[in-house]
């Protein structure tokens, strides 16, 4: 149920301005949907998860870096996680990122 909440509390906002941006573009359609409309959304979901799960591992890593001795859990576990997050999510996120800029280009 927590996760749901968590989800719908994040995406929300994010609908709320993709749609906003769209209004005041000049690109909103009265005419029949194409889907691409549908098909974007989900690309900056995407995007954002992908964007997400990068700065989760990078705060991780800095907080290994940074810290004075109050780590809570200092594991090669936790550290291997931190790394693929930023290097999987990371280059991830950066093919998305190129991918969705040249459809939206065409």
């Amino acid at each position: 149920m927590q996760l749901a909440f968590g989800l719908f509390t994040t995406l929300l906002p994010i609908a709320i301005l993709v749609l906003v941006i769209r209004k005041f573009s000049g690109r909103d359609h009265l005419g029949a949907s194409t889907g691409t409309e549908i098909r974007q959304f989900f690309q900056y979901i995407l995007q954002f998860s992908l964007l997400v799960v990068a700065l989760v591992g990078l705060a991780g890593l800095l907080s290994r870096l940074f810290s004075i001795g109050d780590v809570i859990a200092d594991s090669s576990a936790d550290l291997a996680r931190n790394v693929t997050f930023v290097v999987i999510g990371g280059s991830l996120a950066l093919a998305m990122a190129a991918w969705s800029r040249r459809n939206l280009r065409n």
